[in-house]
C-alpha cells in the first residue's frame, strides 16, 4: 500500500513558526512533525510514500530525499498553485503509480498518531469502500472539547 502525505499548506496561523519551514517541518522534541508521520507509517507497514508539497516543499526534500535513511520510498508532487486537499491528492495521484483499484492512504503531514493502521485497512477492503475516513474527538486542555 502506498500512502501521500499532504504537506502543502502555508501554516498561516502558526507565524512566524512558518516563515522558513512548511507547518510539517516545525520540530517538537528536535525532530520534524512529519518525521513522526514517516515513522508511523513505517512502522504500520508503509513504505511508499508520496509528499503532496507545496509552500517551502523543497525544505521536506532537503530532510527526507528518496527516503533512504527513513527506510521508505519518498516522491515528491509539487504544487505551483494551492490546490487544497482535493486538489492536492489529484494532483498526487497522477505520480503515485499505484493499480486505480489498489487502496492508498492519505494522511495530514501535521499530525501526530498512534492508530493502528492494519484494522483501518482491513474495514475498508471487507467492505469494498470507496473511501474510509479515521476521526476522533479532540480534546483540547484549554476550552474544552471541540472538533476539527
Amino acid at each position: 500500500m502506498k500512502a501521500i502525505i499532504l504537506a502543502g499548506g502555508l501554516g498561516l496561523r502558526l507565524r512566524p513558526l512558518t516563515n522558513n519551514v512548511p507547518k510539517c517541518m516545525i520540530k517538537i522534541l528536535d525532530k520534524p512533525i512529519v518525521e513522526y508521520v514517516v515513522e508511523w507509517l513505517q512502522e504500520n507497514g508503509i513504505q511508499d510514500i508520496l509528499f503532496a508539497a507545496g509552500y517551502k516543499w523543497k525544505k521536506i526534500r532537503e530532510y527526507f530525499g528518496d527516503g533512504s535513511q527513513h527506510k521508505v520510498n519518498i516522491e515528491y508532487s509539487v504544487e505551483t498553485n494551492q490546490l487544497g486537499d482535493g486538489g492536492a491528492v489529484r494532483n498526487a495521484l497522477q505520480l503515485l503509480k499505484a493499480d486505480p483499484k489498489e487502496a492508498f492512504l492519505v494522511v495530514n503531514g501535521d499530525i501526530i498518531t498512534n492508530l493502528r493502521l492494519k484494522p483501518v485497512i482491513d474495514f475498508h477492503k471487507r467492505n469494498n469502500g470507496l473511501a474510509t475516513i479515521v476521526a476522533t474527538q479532540i480534546r483540547y486542555p484549554y476550552g474544552g472539547n471541540q472538533s476539527g
